[in-house]
Formats: C-alpha cells, structure tokens, sequence
C-alpha cells in the first residue's frame, strides 16, 4: 500500500511518498528457514538468527501445541542443542515433573556421568508423555554428553503427571528426615493418603478423601523438616517448597479442574522464580511445557462463542513476565498444518481450516519448517489482528495471535509421538 502526505511549504505542495508493507511482506520479513528438526542435525547455521532475537532473553519457553506432537518433541530437542552450545542456556526446566523429581539425578551427576542413571531418572520421573516416547530419547544422550555443563529440574506442582508417583519425595523424607520413625508423625497414615491422592488425581473420591487430615501432615512435615539441625538449610528449603507445592495440588484437585488450572500455572510461575532465585544471578533457562502455559497474553484469545475462559485466566509465562519483565521473557508456541498427532489411546489428525494462520503460511511459503519472529509482527500495522488459528492443541482458536506468542515455530506436518510399548507408525 502506498500511502500518500501533502504539507504545504512557502505556498509549494510538497509530496512525501511512505511505502507501506503489505501483510504478505510483514511476514515474509519476519520468517526465517529452518532447515531441519534432527536432533542429531548439529550443523546449526540455520539457526543462527536466533542469536540476535534471544541474546538477551533470561526465560525463554518451549511450547507444543498438544502433548502426543513427536516432531515437536524433535525440533525442541535440537533448539536445545543450538541454544546450550551458541547461547549459553544451562539450566533446563520441565513441566510434568515436580522439584524432587531430578533431585537424584542432580546430586549425583557430576560425581559420575552414567547414562544408565540418567536415563533411569528421566523415565521414572519426567511424565511418559515425553519420557516414553522414542522421540525424545536423544535428550538422555546429550544429557549424559552434557551431564558436567546443564542442569535439569522440574517446576511442576501436579504430582499426578509423573511416571513413578513421585517416589522421590518419599524418599528423601525417610532417608534424610527420618519420618518413618518420628514418633510426632503418622507415617503410613500420610504414605497412604500421598499414594492415593496422586494415583487418582483424576478420579478422587472428594467426600472421602480426609483432606484437611492431609493438611495437617504437611503443615507438621515442614516442622519436622524446618527444626532439623542435622540438614544443609538449603536443603530444607528446598523440601518445605516441594511440601508447599503437594499442598497446592491437593487444594487444585479439592477445588476442581477450572479453579485447580490457574493454581498450578501460579505455583509454576512460583518454582521457577524460587529457583532461579537460588541460582547464580545471571542464569538463562529454558521451559519445556505446553503452548498453553507459554502463552504471554492468553486474555487475547477467545475460548469459544459461548464462554471465554481465557478473559479471565492468567498463564504460568505471563506470571513469569511479570516477575521478570515482558521483555527478558521470550515464548516460543509450536503449530502445525497437517498430520497426526498421539492422543495416548488413538492417533488424531490435524487438518488446520481453510482461513487459518496454518494453511495459509502452509500455501504461501512453501516451507516444511519455518520460525515466525511474531513480537516483531506485534510492533507493525497488523500486529493487531484478531485471526484463527491452531495453535492450541490443533484446534481453532480466534485470537490476536501476534500479541499472545513472541515467536513459533512452524511445522508443517506433524508426526506423533511414538510410544516404546507401541508399534512404529508413519
């Protein structure tokens, strides 16, 4: 569009011609080639452009449009790689695993890098979701390649999500505590109602489930804990917080689905500025999680015509902006065009619609894989629009996309995750 501004000087018409981009241009400006998502892809000159866009991004999250996305698990992978080797991002924390959950694996990674061990922890610890699939086995073999230089922990206060049901806990407890035989604290009784809670967090019976019993323990747990001399005082910190997060869990499946969502977005918000604050000043980290709980401005989005809970939901990435600054936070969403991705009990296609984002990038650019720069879409004439698009969980959504992600990562066709129990499928 060629826009036209007439001033007058000394009685002589002046024109002054503006070249205006057209939305085509707006994006083409702002997409970059990506030439593969092998994690075992190691020459990274195509991602280069990255270095000027993240340099000085102290969160940056890594989102999936759904959990069953393999490609994506892919492509986050070897961002990992680049990222940790080009910009010095040390510190890696996931969603679907609590602060215990690594807590072995970090103790006892620089005295013997053994990818046995770490494997052994990942699997047991980190949600099957990520854990299980083939997919994602490349992350145990650079982490024992890299076992002396990152750091892994979890952020997560749901405890139902983790493969061994959060055994780690346990275990520090009895072992460095000693509640098994405190005479103070009702051990089995608390073992069992932990067990259960985090067995049926889907399905708990709520009239029957004592939970201000459960409460109680924790609240005399953190005593138990807090009055030790005998432990490190980082340590018991370190334990006092995780007890606070299964108390928010168990508050979160009380309350119910809605209410217990926003909770645990909160308390990942909280995690992670707890330990950041226990890290060296100027750490970076990298957040694996969901598009959903990278989303900056969800409120931007529209749930559907009939009600619109996102006006009202504030996510885990915008409490950490908060926390940090819009600007040292960086989100990254992934999305897709076409494929299939892993629901974990059949394979669901992903058909993005005629008038989205995705079938129209799909078209214009002719791109398997592409990165979309959408903060610097945000600042131009059309960062503004309100658009449909499949960004979350592959199913259409109106929102002002432009404002709600700072960059995504296109992928055109989307191949689901691959369970190990399961057969390998295209």
């Amino acid at each position: 569009m060629i826009t036209y501004f007439k001033y007058i000087i000394s009685g002589i018409f002046v024109v002054f011609i503006s070249c205006e981009l057209s939305e085509k241009e707006i994006i083409e400006k702002n997409t970059f080639l990506i030439e593969s998502i092998d994690p075992n892809e190691d020459d990274f000159r195509d991602l280069e452009f990255l270095k000027e866009i993240l340099s000085d991004k102290k969160v940056l999250f890594l989102g999936e449009s759904a959990h069953g996305d393999g490609s994506t698990f892919q492509a986050k992978i070897r961002l990992i790689k680049f990222l940790h080797e080009d910009l010095n991002y040390k510190l890696i924390a996931f969603e679907g695993a609590t602060i215990t959950d690594f807590y072995e694996l970090n103790a006892s990674k620089r005295k013997q890098c053994d990818l046995n061990k770490i494997t052994r922890v990942f699997k047991t610890q980190l949600a099957p979701i990520w854990s299980a699939t083939r997919e994602f086995t490349p992350f145990y073999e650079y982490a024992l390649e890299n076992c002396n230089s990152l750091d892994f922990v979890g952020i997560d206060s749901n405890f139902g999500m983790t493969h061994s049901m959060s055994s780690a806990l346990l275990k520090i407890l009895e072992e460095d505590y000693n509640i098994r035989n405190n005479q103070e604290f009702e051990y089995e009784i608390f073992r069992s109602q932990f067990k259960e809670l985090i067995s049926k967090s889907y399905d708990l019976d709520l009239l029957s489930f004592d939970f201000d019993l459960f409460e109680q323990n924790l609240n005399l747990l953190k005593k138990i804990v807090n009055d030790n001399q005998n432990r490190e005082s980082n340590k018991s910190e370190f334990i006092i917080q995780e007890l606070s997060n299964l108390s928010l869990n168990a508050n979160a499946i009380r309350k119910g689905l809605d209410r217990g969502n926003q909770m645990r977005d909160r308390q990942m918000a909280d995690n992670l500025i707890w330990v950041l604050n226990n890290r060296p000043i100027n750490e970076k980290v990298i957040v694996w999680t969901a598009n959903f709980h990278s989303a900056k401005k969800l409120k931007e989005a529209i749930f559907n015509e009939q009600e619109n809970f996102y006006e009202h939901y504030t996510t885990f990435a915008e409490f950490v902006s908060d926390a940090y600054g819009f600007d040292n936070v960086y989100s990254i969403a992934t999305t897709s065009s076409t494929g299939k991705h892993n629901t974990f009990s059949k394979l669901d296609s992903i058909i993005a619609p005629e008038g989205s984002w995705e079938f129209q990038f799909a078209n214009n650019s002719k791109m398997d894989y592409g990165f979309i720069n959408y903060s610097q879409i945000n600042k131009t004439s059309i960062g503004d629009q309100e658009f449909e698009s499949v960004i979350l969980g592959h199913v259409p959504h109106l929102g002002k996309w432009y404002k709600i992600f700072d960059g995504v990562l296109f992928i055109k066709k989307m191949k689901p995750s691959n369970f190990y129990y399961w057969e390998n499928y295209e």
